[in-house]
């Protein structure tokens, strides 16, 4: 049966293998000890629909982001573990009152979490090793608190053109640049 707004799905332990788009509003996804998701192709999960909850999943990427979220509200992603992202971990496009909580990237091709054209955004204790731990565009009113973005090539943390962002308690670590900031305002670190 389909699913439907406002519905909770539990995943039964095992590995999934085909990506998936949530496109209903509401929607809880939970998974647990075992739930791994390793699509064949594509974002393990597209989000396209508002007030959405993906919680305690291990994500393994083929050929591109592993969790992609655009033109959403709403949206809540927490101990979620992502590993070997062909591009992205976290791509996050024109989303709008977003929690990310203990989220986990490792060796994400290109960045651990992207924030494009978004606002209000709060993440905390997370973990990004990738070329850019985390990439922050056109975006505003972000906060990061207990946010570990390690790389060895590139930049720990990219902020440009945004405004309004906070940095608490955050280790960059191994970085060539650990903090890049690129015509932004109001960007705080403490």
């Amino acid at each position: 049966a389909a699913a439907a707004p406002g519905d909770e799905i539990v995943l039964a332990s095992g590995t999934y293998l085909l990506p998936t788009l949530v496109f209903k509003d509401g929607l809880l996804i939970r998974g647990g000890p075992g739930v791994s998701i390793q699509p064949l192709t594509g974002p393990a999960f597209t989000i396209v629909a508002d007030d959405v909850c993906i919680e305690d999943v291990e994500v393994q990427s083929s050929d591109d982001d592993a969790i992609l979220a655009r033109d959403v509200k709403d949206l809540y992603l927490e101990d979620i573990v992502v590993t070997d992202a062909a591009r992205t971990g976290f791509a996050l496009d024109n989303v709008e009152d977003v929690l990310l909580n203990r989220l986990t990237v490792q060796d994400a091709t290109i960045n651990g979490i992207s924030i494009v054209d978004s606002k209000d955004v709060d993440f905390r204790d997370s973990m990004f090793t990738a070329p850019r731990g985390v990439h922050i565009v056109a975006s505003e009113y972000v906060e990061m608190d207990g946010v570990d973005a390690d790389s060895t090539t590139e930049h720990g943390i990219v902020i440009e053109q945004a405004s309004k962002v906070d940095l608490v308690s955050s280790v960059l670590t191994d970085n060539e640049v650990g903090l890049w900031v690129l015509d932004s305002d109001d960007v705080t670190l403490t």
